[in-house]
């Protein structure tokens, strides 16, 4: 990593400008050491992000091995140093971003501040190379990984979970990413086998975890809520998918394109249409047209409307009041990615 930053006082950071001070601090203090290293070295198309930040991570990708096996030269190890240190340039306030957001509720220190900002920069490090532009931005990309691992930040500071939990809870969460990115549906047995655990210790290392107050971890400004067990887990994961499968199944290949871009499945809101349309290279008239295409394609699809909407008991045969809500788990989804466009279907 980067040259540490001094350790700043033992202040509580508890608000917005709290956060923003100490991110300053942080920022001045590495950009003076990043200027120190910068050099002449090609990062990609300055004038595409996306594509630049995907040009670094195939680089990283391909010579991160011979790095770490000091298989380089003085000049090549420069070059991957400058690379790595651009890319998590790129992305370390975003990072910072949502540790504030989720550990605010816990008056951390500067230091514990700090040390949440390395273990962001170890998940860096260790998935940058994994990154594929074909899939999404850089932020849609790290967001799971750095709100996972600074839960893990959480539950060991703050909610006492001893090292033995700990580290079965992350061989889980590994098994568990793993069949995510396979799109496999999986169940305790199917993580037991891939960690070696007994069924037993999964369900019950799992159960221990949740139960230990982080159920609005990633919001940690709310109270904690019901306790969803590792079964219902599963359920609701597949209900995702399942809206996942079948929105790609009935809309064409361009409306898909930009309705998932645009919704942002694994952010926090609806990217903008600007944004949009500099991702995907499209005209922002035309982005619009294929979004609003797209919303009507699925309004009129009967399947979606079956398999995730219900129907109010009747009211007045004429009333304009009729609608079509989703079901409680499928709006509750759609919401936390600042969906708008499901919460009511005009019936016609």
């Amino acid at each position: 990593m980067l040259k540490e930053e001094k350790n700043l006082n033992q202040s509580e950071i508890t608000t917005d400008d709290d956060f923003k001070k100490i991110s300053e601090e942080f920022e001045k203090e590495k950009e003076a050491e990043y200027e120190k290293k910068k050099g002449k070295i090609y990062y990609g198309d300055k004038n595409n992000f996306v594509n630049q930040y995907a040009f670094v991570a195939t680089a990283l990708r391909l010579l991160r091995e011979d790095y770490l096996n000091g298989n380089l030269s003085d000049k090549e190890i420069n070059q991957v140093e400058q690379l790595r240190d651009w890319g998590w340039q790129n992305i370390r306030l975003f990072g910072l971003k949502i540790a504030h957001k989720m550990m605010s509720s816990y008056k951390p220190t500067s230091e514990q501040f700090h040390d949440v900002e390395v273990d962001l920069y170890e998940v860096y490090w260790n998935k940058v190379a994994e990154y594929d532009s074909k899939k999404g931005t850089p932020t849609t990309f790290f967001v799971r990984y750095f709100r996972g691992a600074i839960r893990e930040f959480i539950l060991f500071t703050w909610h006492n979970v001893n090292s033995y939990d700990m580290q079965n809870y992350r061989k889980i969460k590994d098994a568990i990413e793993f069949y995510e990115q396979r799109r496999i549906s999986y169940t305790p047995e199917m993580i037991a086998t891939r960690t070696g655990m007994s069924v037993k210790i999964v369900t019950s290392t799992l159960k221990y975890i949740e139960q230990s107050h982080y159920v609005n971890i990633d919001d940690a400004g709310e109270q904690p809520g019901r306790i969803i067990g590792p079964e219902e887990s599963y359920l609701n994961k597949e209900r995702e998918e399942l809206l996942i499968d079948l929105i790609d199944r009935i809309l064409p290949y361009r409306e898909k394109l930009v309705y998932f871009t645009r919704v942002n499945l694994d952010g926090d809101k609806n990217m903008p249409f600007e944004k949009v349309a500099e991702i995907l290279d499209i005209p922002l008239k035309e982005v619009k047209i294929l979004f609003n295409s797209a919303i009507i394609r699925l309004r009129k699809n009967q399947e979606f409307i079956n398999s995730f909407g219900k129907r109010e008991p009747k009211k007045k045969k004429n009333s304009n009041e009729n609608y079509l809500p989703l079901s409680p788990k499928v709006e509750n989804k759609l919401k936390e990615q600042g969906e708008y466009l499901f919460k009511n279907f005009s019936m016609k």
